[in-house]
């Protein structure tokens, strides 16, 4: 029996609720004003199969470091995907949905640890390490005319982008230049390089671009700590890598456009016929097709590396705490995300768009224990 989780109902099903034309999982709700199917029926289908396979290795060496290293091999096949890129247009309706999607994945965690007491002074390193990877084997794509805006063969998520080369000095700079099919230009908007070499600028010259956005390929962390009679200090780092950032956060990135407001960042960055190296493309109140195509100029590399946390800390002595009956008591000062290092231009890196910023904070406390 096929399972109504696992059909693709956002294209697939529709339902109209109450006449208002919304649509909704059809899994959810059967009382309404009704139910159909959008697309061309599927004769058959079946879930989704995964076969995985892994390997690992523990390892405990010299009486204090261990070591821990595992690998993954992921076959993930019977995908759901639209069947759209098989058929002609001239069907009349939505392609049908089948099983035809292949993922290829595959990966590795490293973990590492060291700790070492060598009298009154102990000490501990640590560290893991993983990498995800993904390939799209087959997904019934449409076919394309060009090899580099095809989705087979990149990672799931895979960025697509314009190559941006700068933006447009005058009118005779416009005139000289490939035409730019999605709107009109004018200087200080976005020039795109023409990948394919056919003379126009349009979706057959977009190119993959950095990684996924939602998802890094890479985490890693490491931690530390020295405590010497009582007297320490710990702390650790977190980081992620290949990870795609895109800077679409209204104001900030794109400002006035839709009546938002500007921030000084963009203003101060803007260009201008006496900046025409700047950050940003020209300041205007319209929609601008153009300039706002995911392109390079809007990417930006996500990875970071973040001091999560610090603390520095004293343990009273035993023989003072058992006076006063108690077992253990320390006095700390604890820090979280003091520090991070990254590319992402005054934003951090894990609180990207209309979010919530990220927060430091430092605190002094006294733990005890009877």
């Amino acid at each position: 029996m096929l399972s109504a989780e696992n059909i693709p109902y956002n294209g697939y099903w529709y339902a109209d609720l109450n006449g208002s034309g919304g649509g909704y999982p059809i899994r959810n709700d059967f009382g309404n004003d009704g139910s159909w199917q959008e697309g061309t029926p599927v004769s058959s289908g079946t879930v989704e199969k995964a076969y995985k396979y892994n390997a690992g290795l523990d390892m405990t060496l010299w009486k204090g470091l261990t070591l821990t290293v595992d690998g993954y091999y992921e076959c993930r096949s019977d995908i759901w995907v639209s069947t759209s890129g098989k058929n002609s247009a001239v069907v009349g309706t939505s392609s049908a949905y089948a099983n035809d999607g292949i993922v290829d994945s595959w990966g590795t965690e490293i973990g590492l640890d060291y700790t070492k007491k060598i009298g009154d002074l102990r000490f501990n390193l640590g560290g893991k390490f993983t990498l995800s990877k993904n390939k799209i084997i087959e997904m019934d794509e449409t076919p394309r005319a060009y090899a580099n805006t095809r989705r087979t063969g990149s990672q799931v998520g895979q960025v697509f982008a314009l190559q941006a080369i700068g933006y447009f000095v005058d009118q005779a700079d416009i005139d000289n230049s490939a035409p730019q099919q999605f709107e009109p230009v004018k200087p200080g908007d976005i020039k795109y390089k023409d990948v394919n070499g056919d003379g126009v600028i349009n979706e057959d010259d977009f190119v993959k671009m950095g990684y996924n956005e939602s998802y890094p390929e890479i985490f890693y962390a490491f931690d530390l700590g020295v405590e010497w009679k009582g007297l320490g200090v710990s702390a650790t780092f977190q980081g992620a890598g290949n990870y795609t950032a895109l800077l679409n956060t209204p104001s900030v990135y794109m400002p006035l456009v839709g009546n938002a407001t500007i921030s000084n960042h963009y203003y101060n960055n803007r260009w201008t016929p006496e900046t025409p190296n700047a950050r940003f493309p020209r300041l205007t109140t319209e929609g601008n097709d153009n300039n706002y195509m995911y392109n390079s100029v809007w990417l930006a590399d996500r990875s970071f590396l973040k001091l999560r946390n610090c603390e520095i800390y004293y343990k009273l002595p035993v023989s003072a705490l058992s006076r006063i009956r108690m077992k253990q008591a320390k006095i700390y000062v604890r820090g979280v995300d003091l520090l991070c290092f990254d590319k992402i231009d005054i934003s951090d890196p894990e609180a990207i768009g209309n979010v919530y910023p990220a927060t430091r904070s430092v605190n002094i406390g006294f733990s005890f224990g009877f």
